[in-house]
């Protein structure tokens, strides 16, 4: 596949490329539904420290695209992964991460201009 978890970088060009692919072929079907675009540290990535989404870093996995009807959300699974964070497993940690998380979408909004949607 084409994904790396030691080098997300190297992926995000085929992310955005199969992202906008789908999105020119939506749109030109008629199809006006909103679009949800999922960043890449949602499964693991190297923007991060810890390979999850939990930094400022974890932007750069927003996939980049247009839409002509400017109806895309960006979307980022965040998770507090037991195997990165069992020396800290508690509420304050917790707490922290949920934070980053949070800082990463608010920097995920103002970087591509699209709202977020998180999706499970």
């Amino acid at each position: 596949g084409c994904f790396n978890n030691n080098n997300a970088t190297a992926a995000m060009s085929t992310l955005n490329s199969e992202y906008q692919a789908f999105i020119n072929q939506t749109r030109s079907q008629g199809d006006s539904h909103w679009i949800v675009v999922q960043n890449i540290c949602s499964y693991a990535c190297s923007f991060c420290p810890t390979y999850n989404g939990d930094c400022l870093g974890a932007v750069l996995g927003y996939p980049r695209v247009t839409d002509p009807l400017d109806r895309i959300f960006i979307s980022l699974h965040p998770y507090m992964s037991y195997q990165v964070y069992q020396n800290t497993w508690n509420d304050t940690s917790a707490e922290n991460i949920a934070n980053e998380f949070y800082n990463t979408m608010v920097s995920g909004t103002q970087t591509t201009g699209f709202p977020v949607l998180n999706t499970e």
